[in-house]
C-alpha cells in the first residue's frame, strides 16, 4: 500500500472516531489491519487526530471522559474508602479515559481508586486472576474480564443480583444473561459494542 493510501485510510479511521462513528475497539481492530499496532494508533487518537486532516475544531476540543455523566443517586458518605481495580493494559489506547472516569469517581464518590494495569495477554491475565481468587487475595476489589470467562470466575464472585438488579435492567438482556451463572449476577456490563445494519428501501425497491 502506498504511503498516501495508508495516511487517507488512517485519516477515515481516525474522523470516524473522533466523530463517534467508529467504536475505540473497532478502529484499533481496522487500524490492525492496516498493520499499525494498538499502542501506535492510540497514540495517534490521542494526539486529537493529528493526521485527520477532517478532523474539526469542535471534535479536536473534545476531552477525554467529558461526555461522562454521574449519576445522581451515588452515594456521597464514603469519603477516605480506596478500592483496587484491574481495567485496561497500560499501553491501552482508553487510559487517557480510565483517568477521567476515576477522577470523576474520586470526586462524586469520595472513593480513592487504585488502577493496576492489567496484562495485555487475555490467557495471562485469567491465569493471573485465578491465582489471586484462588488464594483468596483481597488485593483487588473489581476486575475487568473477558465476556467468555464468567463461568470459569462465578465461583469468586460476588452476587450482584443483590445490590444491582436495577441497573442490570438497563443493560442489554443478553449481556446481562451471559454474565447470569446459576441465577447468579456475577459481572457487570461495562460497555457494549453493536453492530448495525442500514438497508437502503429505496435500492431495494429499484432491484425489485
Amino acid at each position: 500500500m502506498q504511503k498516501d493510501e495508508l495516511r487517507k485510510q488512517v485519516d477515515e479511521i481516525v474522523s470516524a472516531t473522533m466523530h463517534g462513528r467508529l467504536s475505540r475497539r473497532d478502529a484499533i481492530k481496522r487500524a490492525a489491519a492496516l498493520g499499525i499496532g494498538a499502542a501506535a494508533f492510540g497514540t495517534i487518537l490521542r494526539s486529537q487526530g493529528a493526521f485527520a486532516q477532517d478532523a474539526t475544531p469542535s471534535a479536536e476540543a473534545i476531552a477525554p471522559g467529558s461526555t461522562i455523566v454521574v449519576p445522581s443517586d451515588l452515594r456521597t458518605d464514603l469519603t477516605g474508602q480506596k478500592i483496587t481495580v484491574v481495567l485496561s493494559e497500560a499501553s491501552h489506547p482508553d487510559v487517557p479515559y480510565l483517568d477521567a472516569a476515576n477522577a470523576k469517581f474520586t470526586e462524586a464518590t469520595g472513593i480513592e481508586v487504585n488502577r493496576i494495569p492489567g496484562d495485555q495477554s487475555a490467557t495471562d491475565r485469567l491465569a493471573s486472576y485465578n491465582l489471586q481468587l484462588g488464594a483468596q487475595s483481597s488485593d483487588i476489589d473489581v476486575m475487568q474480564i473477558d465476556v467468555i470467562w464468567p463461568g470459569i470466575l462465578a465461583q469468586h464472585a460476588v452476587n450482584l443480583n443483590d445490590s444491582l438488579s436495577d441497573l442490570a435492567a438497563k443493560h442489554f438482556p443478553a449481556i446481562v444473561e451471559n454474565n447470569t451463572v446459576n441465577d447468579v449476577l456475577v459481572g457487570m456490563p461495562w460497555f457494549t459494542d453493536a453492530g448495525l445494519l442500514y438497508m437502503r428501501t429505496d435500492l431495494m425497491k429499484n432491484t425489485a
